[in-house]
């Protein structure tokens, strides 16, 4: 498990790490799969913590004004600037549901879809991230970063799209990789053993 867990955290292909160890393919790719449900669980319960919800309301985008000059804008979350870290916040869009109490100001970068289209088919150079005035670099580098992998990641994306930021929140968050590794195996020594058919990035 040490050997799939930091070939995670050093963003190693699962064929790599299956060839290193001698794993099966698809026991790699389960792993990797079940870690990065771990990962979303666990910041999403931070956030819920944090902010009341780990989700925003749509409506937060419509009101700073942003929206007016995309008007086909599709909001895709925001991030926002907490302390030394830069915090991911997804879209909420039922119209019931719990939205985080969140201050505008903190918001450093909005992630939006240029409109239905590019978020239904993924186009990522129509997906992107509209730095706020504060931690700009940071909102810009952590976009960046994102879509550089996007562009390498495979099995089966657009079904796993909201997972995958989360995965990226966590990657961006925890930079030191000792920290992130211990992090993953304490979250997989803690859960129940079950895995998914999720494929590597």
């Amino acid at each position: 498990m040490e050997a799939i867990v930091s070939g995670f955290v050093s963003g190693n292909p699962a064929s790599q790490i299956a060839e290193e160890t001698g794993l099966n393919l698809k026991t790699v790719h389960l792993y990797y799969g079940r870690i990065r449900e771990l990962i979303a669980a666990d910041r999403e319960r931070y956030l819920r913590r944090s902010y009341g919800s780990s989700e925003i309301s749509p409506n937060l985008f419509v009101a700073t004004g942003i929206s007016e000059k995309r008007r086909n804008a599709v909001l895709i979350g925001c991030l926002i600037h907490q302390e030394s870290e830069m915090e991911l916040l997804l879209t909420n869009e039922t119209a019931d549901g719990e939205h985080a109490r969140l201050d505008p100001s903190s918001v450093a970068g909005w992630i939006i879809a240029a409109d239905r289209k590019a978020l239904d088919e993924l186009q990522l150079d129509r997906i992107n991230c509209l730095p706020g005035n504060s931690a700009r670099e940071k909102a810009r580098v952590f976009w960046k970063n994102t879509k550089n992998r996007l562009s390498s990641y495979c099995g089966g994306f657009k079904n796993h799209f909201r997972l995958y930021l989360r995965e990226m929140e966590f990657k961006n968050n925890i930079k030191n990789m000792e920290a992130a590794r211990q992090q993953i195996t304490e979250l997989l020594v803690q859960s129940p053993s079950k895995t998914t058919g999720e494929e590597d990035a």
